[in-house]
């Protein structure tokens, strides 16, 4: 997993870039910091500014959160801590990823689901 995110994704996320912009005649052979290249040089295309989620791909994990309840046995309002599935795009930081990868949650209560 961590050599997907840190270096397989990246390299995927240029190339299907650069197969949207160049035919594959003018692909073949080259390695990615040349193709970054000919994107920023003949297409003004800077990879840098795309979405995070297309550089690096999204993270699946739960993430907890609290909301409002109520009992209907004791007839009391309360909180619930409930979890559901959120999807978040960032670039890996491989000193960190060890810690990450195997958390069972976000850190935190996160933003919501899709963010």
């Amino acid at each position: 997993m961590r050599w997907r995110a840190l270096l397989d994704c990246k390299r995927n996320s240029i190339s299907m870039l650069a197969q949207a912009h160049f035919p594959p005649e003018k692909l073949h052979g080259v390695d990615a910091a040349s193709v970054l290249r000919l994107l920023r040089e003949e297409k003004n295309i800077d990879w840098e500014k795309e979405p995070a989620f297309f550089r690096y791909g999204a993270y699946i994990k739960k993430e907890q959160y609290t909301k409002p309840a109520f009992n209907p046995k004791t007839q009391q309002e309360g909180v619930a801590k409930r979890t559901r599935a959120a999807s978040r795009s960032f670039e890996l930081d491989p000193e960190e990823a060890p810690a990450f990868l195997l958390s069972r949650f976000w850190p935190g209560q996160g933003p919501g689901p899709g963010v």
